[in-house]
């Protein structure tokens, strides 16, 4: 029978140049699917409403 055993994780080191090509891709993934909100949109007023700008 089937026992299981927990995942082992996957060490990369970020300090070479495989971690560094790790670390760009993830920051262009973050900066093309982040997800944001109102206010850093600009559509957040200072009385505390929202204001379409445009």
């Amino acid at each position: 029978m089937y026992k299981y055993k927990h995942p082992k994780p996957i060490i990369v080191k970020l300090t070479d140049e495989l971690g560094f090509k790790l670390r760009q891709k993830a920051a262009e993934y973050i900066a093309a699917n982040q997800n944001r909100t109102d206010k850093e949109n600009g559509y957040f007023t200072s009385a505390g409403g929202y204001q379409k700008s445009g």
